[in-house]
């Protein structure tokens, strides 16, 4: 009878090592498959990030003329859909992030503008955000200017051309 208690304790010892191994074998398994897509998200959201900040035109050289009108009241995403549809860029979500981080953050104004497929979102975010012009208290106008701003893009009946550009450069060029 003693004999038969110790087989059934070794019987229920193999079982509960079979089942710990099995479990722990699934616990390694999970570990691996949560690692495996922690790495990819990070791979997933470094590229994005990159994409972000390193903004490339769609074209190179003098690109594609496209008039691009903004409505009063249009929201960041139909713009970016909207530009998107025209072969402006090329991902109407990763615009809208791109919007999001640069300085013309919700400065975009309504109005008709032309703007080229070799501009990088940021340059055509500068020229749907047109500067407005500020009095000093001097009683001069000053038109503020962005360092590093394109200006390859153009709002209707502006006059781009070198006589016609009042713009100074910002100090400090």
């Amino acid at each position: 009878m003693l004999d038969k208690k110790r087989q059934n304790g070794n019987n229920m010892n193999s079982k509960e090592i079979g089942i710990s191994a099995i479990s722990g074998i699934i616990k390694v398994i999970v570990i691996i498959i949560l690692l495996v897509v922690f790495v990819r998200l990070g791979q997933v959201g470094y590229d994005y990030g990159y994409q972000v900040f390193n903004q490339k035109a769609v074209s190179t050289g003098e690109g594609k003329s496209v008039t691009v009108t903004i409505k009063e009241g249009e929201s960041i995403a139909e713009l970016a859909n909207d530009l998107k549809e025209k072969g402006l860029i090329e991902d109407a979500t990763l615009f809208r992030v791109q919007e999001f981080v640069s300085d013309n953050h919700n400065k975009e104004k309504a109005g008709t503008y032309t703007v080229t497929t070799a501009m990088k979102p940021d340059e055509m975010l500068a020229v749907f955000s047109p500067k407005t012009e500020e009095k000093k208290e001097d009683g001069k106008t000053e038109v503020p200017t962005t360092q590093g701003e394109a200006g390859t893009g153009s709002a209707e009946g502006e006059d781009m051309s070198e006589e016609g550009n009042s713009q100074q450069p910002a100090e400090g060029n």
